[in-house]
């Protein structure tokens, strides 16, 4: 699929309090910036296809990515829509919709979009963009599985091992989080903020102890 607005990463901040209690953050993440077309040399003689119009609902299609970048999420759901009403077998169409609608806030309209989506349609960072949305949702185990088949190959991502790590505290699956934050912690060992965030973690599980040293060790204590 070309041309398509991909979530790469969506930085989550651990709750306060009782982790029973804690709901998945409201944060959304912003669409990347556009990548500038690579300079080119003289161009060949344009082909029969180079030179063919291009149609309404590709003008649209376009359209409606921009009006993303620039965050003009409602118009820019209005114009995938009038995409998907003539091409509704369009996946590029359908995961700009569900991504505007989940930057607009409509995390529940996200998901519907992805659903009416083939999972073999979907690349491996759509993936990942379906995981953040399971995991504004509360869907924990579904998030974890996405996050963990992608790990099994991009093992040195940190930040969707990050993602895991909170996740799986979310889901209060605490030893198994533990485990990726120490991944996490020997990887990147001057990181304060990770420090504090596996601190809270260790504070859900009762490590009291550890919690007490991470958080003196963030402080250059």
């Amino acid at each position: 699929m070309k041309n398509r607005v991909l979530l790469f990463c969506c930085a989550f901040a651990l709750l306060v309090g009782d982790p029973s209690r804690a709901a998945a953050p409201e944060t959304l993440p912003q669409p990347p910036p556009l990548s500038k077309p690579a300079p080119t040399g003289p161009s060949a003689p344009p082909s029969a296809a180079a030179e063919a119009e291009m149609a309404d609902w590709q003008a649209r299609l376009e359209l409606a990515r921009l009006l993303t970048y620039r965050q003009r999420y409602q118009e820019a759901i209005r114009e995938y829509r009038k995409v998907l009403a003539v091409k509704p077998e369009l996946a590029e169409a359908g995961l700009g919709l569900a991504q505007a609608l989940y930057w607009s806030g409509d995390q529940e309209g996200a998901a519907a979009a992805m659903a009416k989506i083939s999972p073999e349609e979907l690349e491996e960072q759509d993936r990942l963009f379906l995981a953040d949305i399971m995991v504004t949702r509360q869907h924990y185990p579904e998030a974890i599985k996405i996050y963990a088949h992608y790990l099994r190959q991009n093992p040195a991502d940190h930040q969707v091992r990050l993602k895991k790590a909170q996740t799986l505290a979310w889901a209060q699956r605490y030893p198994e989080a533990i485990v990726q934050f120490e991944q996490l912690a020997a990887a990147r060992p001057d990181d304060r903020q990770l420090k504090r965030r596996f601190a809270e973690v260790l504070t859900w599980a009762g490590e009291t102890d550890r919690a007490i040293e991470l958080l003196q060790q963030s402080l250059g204590e």
